[in-house]
């Protein structure tokens, strides 16, 4: 299978998974202690409001990373994501026109065609090295979180310009007052994908 076809079915597989659990969460869903599992707290001080600083690709590797910024001060996370995820954060930075919605435009249209809304978005663990996220949507005066990897959950963010947060647990254990490499060139959206 290409990559494009791989990309196409994770996309499939993204909308479907999210216009179930709009439609279930719509329904007023029946399992009430499983609605209640995904609940999480709203922002308070174990949560810090972050801004997309920069998306870079790293110099030894050629991997990209999106560098999320504490908004009151020089505190940098840096997270390592995928081509096709950097392209549509950069793509967002950048304010790029694009002759076709990509993924997570649609995902946006659905989201709204649903009469729901993203709420916001929170980086909420890190284990071995692997960041863990969650899309916190309201849908018929209910909030549900739907499970995300962290570039999904930012790229979603800045198209419907919800807040990104990130557990104070994470930054804690990932965070850097500097970066450390300014050489890590730049991306602004129309780099091809390698």
């Amino acid at each position: 299978m290409n990559a494009a076809a791989q990309v196409g079915r994770k996309a499939a597989a993204l909308l479907l998974t999210c216009a179930a659990l709009l439609v279930y969460a719509a329904c007023g869903g029946e399992d009430r202690e499983a609605a209640a599992d995904l609940e999480s707290p709203t922002p308070s001080e174990t949560q810090t409001r972050m801004v997309v600083d920069s998306v870079r690709v790293d110099v030894l590797d050629g991997q990209r990373i999106v560098i999320l910024r504490t908004e009151d001060s020089e505190r940098f996370l840096p997270i390592w994501i995928g081509p096709f995820e950097a392209q549509a954060i950069a793509v967002k930075l950048g304010q790029l026109p694009l002759p076709r919605p990509m993924t997570h435009d649609l995902l946006t249209s659905v989201i709204s065609d649903l009469q729901a809304s993203v709420d916001r978005v929170v980086v909420t663990d890190i284990a071995d090295g692997i960041f863990y996220a969650g899309v916190f949507l309201t849908a018929d005066g209910k909030t549900i979180e739907i499970d995300a990897r962290p570039s999904d959950a930012i790229a979603l963010a800045l198209r419907v310009q919800a807040p990104i947060y990130v557990k104070d647990a994470v930054l804690d254990a990932a965070a850097v007052d500097t970066l450390a490499a300014p050489e890590s060139p730049l991306l602004t959206g129309d780099e091809p994908i390698n």
